[in-house]
């Protein structure tokens, strides 16, 4: 089911509905069982799926332009606009499969992005800083390439003792 406003209780926060068929034994409809959930709810699952400290993790509806942003305490229950959260989707996600867009700038910040549409319509997107994800194979490749050189001055040296003495 799409997500929609929840009109009878008080809080007007977007939720969705789970409903399954329950039948007998003959496959005979005998029932319907149904939850309704908080998109809110959902989205502070969702959170937790943050890869590293600054990442940002949102779900919402592009088609309905809401977004809850549950990693940033200030907004966990506000309705913020897709468009107002600075979202470029170059490749847009598809329903069952993930777009990556590599390149992202947000306010000076370069972001990999990952985002997929899920079955009940809503999107979630997952920025991940790009100096995040890299920076300790940045830090393990100057290391390599300061052993490799401190390596190289040791062999250069020791040959050149070698020749020198004889």
């Amino acid at each position: 089911v799409p997500a929609y406003y929840d009109e009878i209780v008080v809080r007007h926060k977007p939720m969705t509905s789970l409903a399954f068929a329950i039948r007998d034994k003959n496959h005979k409809l005998v029932g319907i069982s149904e939850i309704d959930w908080y998109l809110e709810d959902i989205a502070k699952n969702c959170s937790k799926i943050k890869p590293t400290p600054h990442a940002e993790v949102l779900f919402g509806s592009i088609k309905d332009n809401y977004v809850l942003d549950p990693t940033n305490d200030s907004n966990a229950n506000q309705i913020l606009k897709w468009s107002d959260h600075a979202v470029t989707l170059k490749n847009k996600p598809r329903k069952g499969a993930i777009a990556l867009n590599k390149d992202v700038k947000i306010k000076g910040i370069r972001y990999v992005s990952f985002s997929t549409i899920l079955d009940n319509d809503m999107a979630l997107l997952v920025r991940v800083p790009r100096h995040e994800i890299f920076h300790k194979i940045e830090i393990y490749n100057r290391l390599t390439i300061l052993f490799l050189f401190v390596f190289s001055i040791a062999l250069l040296i020791i040959g050149w003792r070698a020749v020198t003495k004889q």
